[in-house]
């Protein structure tokens, strides 16, 4: 298609739907005020309510497809792209139309604290502390796309493309916002409402211009399955071959990851600021907790997960002596060089974890800091804190997900060798690296045992977890493992894939390096 040519449109398909977040989520511009470092992004109609734009979806759309198809010419042609004229790879506009999207309630925020840790001392690095706001799950937006059919030669069938988009967006394989490789942003949506708009037909193209709220398009048909609706066979939507999910109870009593605004006197405490006997009800520090189904639920963050285990994951590889330690975890958890503006999203996705029938009753512990010269209450180092602390029926789940590694790109050298050399086709990309299952393995192991603890407090006996039971898939092949409860701590390993893969893959570490 030439840069100057004009589109002759036959059809358009509007898609309308109601997209809920199943996890908190955060849609932010990088905007702060003097309280938070990351707001979120606001309708500027309605300051009340959030704000979802339709260039975040159509890049998270475009990722899941470039992601599951790699054909890169049907995205291009499908969400726009300039090209090069000259070699007639422009493919003009886009032909998926995204609208911005409003919540259609008002914005109930939840405030996270977030820190980088210094891997060297175990504790906060300077200057690196930060808060933002997110959006609770159940948050509810409009969605409105719609889909342009050209009349074209050679037709170029893009309906299939959009389906699959849908599809995954529907079925909650696309998040959305920020911080999505740690449990941010997941989404769903029960069912579409469908438009299709004959543009060949003056009464079918005026009821479309002058449609509104008040005269929406009265043709529309509601349908949970787009597959089904165009008659399209579903596609491998293999995002994630290497996939964990394991259950756990808590081994030691209570568990704290800080939060200190997130309790059940927030909104008491907003209302009435100055009101001394509101503010002695709160702890210094409390657990995190998030919104699930309007109430707030004690939560482990994806980023907690993702910290203790990248950490972890750093001392095994040492202890193994494996060289090239830091560019295998830089390559899977991802990175961030501010100084040379370099940076690479996480391969690894960790979800947040709700922590299941905590002890229901709020219990504050009172603790004292001593000074270590005299042995003695240190002046002013009265704390109260607020963990959540455990049942025989608390439980919480670990979902892990990776993504296949990225191709490697090979040093072009055309100017050393001549035309007429062969040069020999690159080797596929495999589907997952052995090395990096033997490392959550062995991170699983770890957890299990109890060897690895959770959150801060640690040092005082909190954190630490005891596996029930957990099921690994690698391309397919599931190993499920269970605690067997014959008092000797037997592990029971299950499934459709071979035990000696599991050892081949823990030796598959040492020889990464």
């Amino acid at each position: 298609m030439s840069i100057n040519a004009t589109r002759i449109i036959r059809k358009r398909i509007i898609f309308k739907a109601e997209l809920v977040l199943t996890s908190a989520a955060v849609f932010s511009n990088g905007d702060s005020d003097p309280i938070i470092d990351m707001m979120i992004l606001r309708d500027s109609c309605e300051p009340q309510k959030a704000l979802l734009p339709g260039s975040s979806l159509a890049g998270a759309l475009r990722s899941y497809l470039k992601d599951i198809t790699k054909d890169d010419t049907a995205i291009d042609k499908l969400f726009g792209c300039i090209g090069d004229e000259e070699v007639g790879e422009y493919f003009g506009q886009s032909r998926l139309l995204i609208s911005d999207a409003v919540s259609r309630e008002p914005i109930q925020a939840e405030l996270r604290d977030g820190v980088r840790i210094d891997h060297a001392t175990r504790t906060a690095a300077d200057q690196a502390k930060y808060d933002l706001e997110v959006l609770p799950a159940g948050t509810c937006f409009s969605l409105e796309l719609e889909f342009i059919v050209l009349e074209e030669v050679p037709t170029i069938n893009l309906l299939p493309l959009v389906v699959q988009a849908l599809h995954g967006l529907q079925t909650g394989q696309i998040s959305l916002g920020m911080k999505k490789n740690r449990g941010l942003g997941q989404c769903s949506v029960k069912g579409w409402d469908i438009y299709e708009i004959d543009m060949t037909k003056p009464t079918e193209i005026f009821g479309w211009l002058e449609r509104d709220d008040k005269n929406p398009i009265p043709t529309a048909a509601q349908h949970s399955n787009l597959y089904d609706y165009f008659g399209f066979q579903p596609a491998d939507a293999s995002r994630y071959p290497v996939t964990l999910t394991a259950n756990f109870t808590f081994a030691d009593d209570a568990m704290l990851i800080r939060s200190a605004l997130q309790t059940n006197n927030l909104e008491d405490l907003i209302n009435n600021p100055d009101d001394q006997t509101v503010s002695k009800k709160i702890p210094d520090p409390v657990h995190l907790q998030t919104r699930v189904d309007g109430t707030l639920q004690p939560v482990i963050p994806g980023t907690s997960w993702a910290g203790v285990l990248r950490h972890r994951a750093l001392r095994i590889l040492n202890t193994l002596k494996v060289a090239t330690a830091e560019q295998q975890l830089d390559e899977l958890f991802g990175f961030v060089i501010e100084q040379q503006a370099k940076a690479q999203a996480s391969r690894i996705m960790i979800k947040d974890s709700i922590i299941q029938h905590p002890a229901t009753e709020p219990l504050v512990q009172n603790r004292i800091a001593i000074d270590r010269f005299t042995g003695g209450a240190f002046d002013g180092a009265l704390f109260s804190e607020m963990p959540v602390w455990k049942t025989d029926q608390t439980c919480v789940t670990l979902e892990i997900s990776i993504k296949p590694p990225r191709p490697k790109k090979e040093a072009q050298q055309d100017q050393q060798k001549p035309e007429d050399t062969p040069q020999p086709d690159p080797k596929p990309t495999p589907k997952f690296n052995q090395a990096e299952v033997g490392l959550l393995l062995l991170l699983l192991k770890d957890l299990w045992t109890g060897d690895l603890a959770i959150g801060g407090t640690s040092s005082i006996g909190r954190g630490r977890l005891q596996g029930l039971e957990a099921t690994l898939t690698v391309d397919g092949a599931e190993f499920c493992f269970k605690q067997a409860t014959d008092g000797i701590g037997s592990l029971h390993i299950t499934g459709t894939g071979k035990r000696d893969q599991l050892q081949m893959y823990v030796e598959a570490i040492g020889a990464s390096s």
